[in-house]
């Protein structure tokens, strides 16, 4: 099987795809729009890995994501990308907004769709993982689990906890 990882360039994100590869057979599509914080030489050791592929693009271009996840099939996407760097919000706001919540929206709704159209035992698999990168949520992760009603939201107090649900 293969999961999403968006953000996957940045230092949490890089940390999480390598560690993802280095345990599980399963495939990575790595998106990242390598804005200050992605840096795609975090991901050098992945170079020749036939189950890393890397994709530079941006999580609010619905057509990228709804090709993405038409594509490769993913049975859940672990969203890592965000801006985060408070004092950078401060001189520059616009891009936070656009960013952690306008793109956000665009790729909950490329899994919303892509989740509409999966087949029965597979929408019972399906998992959307947020991780907010905010100083005042570092222990703080959101689950997002799509139902056939809505979303479900449910905190998940440590990255461990999810890590160990995505496990399967």
């Amino acid at each position: 099987m293969t999961i999403l990882v968006t953000g996957g360039a940045g230092f949490i994100g890089s940390n999480f795809v390598i560690e993802w590869l280095l345990k599980n057979k399963e495939s990575v599509i790595n998106l990242d729009k390598l804005t200050y914080a992605g840096n795609i030489s975090n991901l050098d050791g992945l170079k020749n890995s036939p189950n890393h592929i890397f994709v530079h693009g941006d999580i609010g271009d619905s057509k990228l994501t709804n090709r993405l996840l038409n594509e490769y099939q993913p049975r859940c996407i672990i969203n890592f990308a965000a801006e985060s760097h408070v004092d950078r919000s401060i001189h520059g706001p616009e891009e936070f907004i656009q960013t952690n919540i306008v793109s956000t929206f665009h790729l909950l709704e490329s899994a919303r769709k892509y989740w509409d159209n999966l087949k029965s035992k597979k929408k019972t698999i399906f998992v959307f993982f947020m991780f907010p990168q905010m100083r005042c949520m570092d222990h703080l992760n959101i689950k997002l689990r799509l139902s056939q009603k809505s979303i479900v939201i449910s905190q998940i107090v440590h990255i461990q906890r999810a890590k160990r649900h995505l496990i399967i």
